[in-house]
């Protein structure tokens, strides 16, 4: 499957829902964002400037965050503590001639946990032994160490998570666009995209077939783009 003249935009403050049956193309986009993925052409505009994103390191320091769909094995170093994964990320702003400063990545780590909620024994726990909800805590939380967060994509974030924390996450969503910053939310079920997402993207075979803004969210109509034949691109890009 190959991604073809994909186009769309993100605004700062807004959550972008993309919908899609399996293999239309979502993660596979997500992770072309990323600097994951191949990209044979076209460019990506943040803040209407061309942002050269040939990895993921370089998609980090544009301020592009992705929470992968497969948090286990791409999201956490599962034999890790807590504070190691949130740390990892942005060691290089906590090291100095080498030499971490675990004070100062205890401190951040301990804040981030507080205002995540994130439910673990201690920051020293491996990671492995939390629950499905509060790994994906952890894989957010690494990256609210950022520095300059612009972008921040969540594929597939409530996958396997009990309902009190997929609540959670979609507040999560909400606080970060609150903050000015432009939310990407994959998911493959269109109730819970109509009820967080401000605009809606619909994928089939690596094409966006349509878009819907939040007053023509529709769950038959969503649902139809993804089936059908029919190519409605929407316009611009990321910003």
């Amino acid at each position: 499957l190959g991604l073809k003249d994909i186009s769309f935009e993100v605004k700062k403050g807004e959550i972008v829902g993309f919908f899609g049956m399996v293999g239309s193309g979502r993660t596979e986009l997500m992770k072309s964002i990323f600097g994951a993925g191949e990209i044979d052409g076209g460019e990506i505009l943040i803040e209407n400037q061309p942002a050269k994103i040939s990895n993921p390191s370089r998609a980090m320091k544009t301020g592009i965050y992705l929470c992968p769909e497969d948090r286990r094995r791409e999201g956490l170093v599962q034999d890790m503590s807590v504070v190691d994964n949130l740390s990892i990320p942005f060691l290089g702003t906590l090291t100095k001639f080498g030499v971490i400063y675990s004070k100062i990545a205890n401190s951040k780590a301990k804040k981030l946990s507080k205002d995540l909620e994130i439910k673990t024994p201690s920051l020293k726990t491996i990671v492995s032994n939390l629950s499905g909800g509060n790994q994906q805590k952890v894989v957010l939380g690494k990256w609210l160490m950022g520095p300059k967060s612009r972008v921040f994509i969540f594929d597939e974030p409530t996958q396997g998570i009990d309902v009190g924390a997929k609540t959670e996450f979609y507040k999560i969503m909400q606080d970060i666009a609150s903050k000015g910053c432009g939310v990407i939310f994959v998911s493959s079920d269109i109730r819970e995209l109509i009820g967080v997402a401000d605009r809606i993207y619909v994928m089939r075979l690596g094409k966006i077939t349509a878009e819907f803004e939040r007053e023509e969210f529709d769950q038959s109509s969503i649902l139809e783009n993804a089936l059908s034949d029919t190519v409605s691109t929407g316009s611009g890009n990321c910003e």
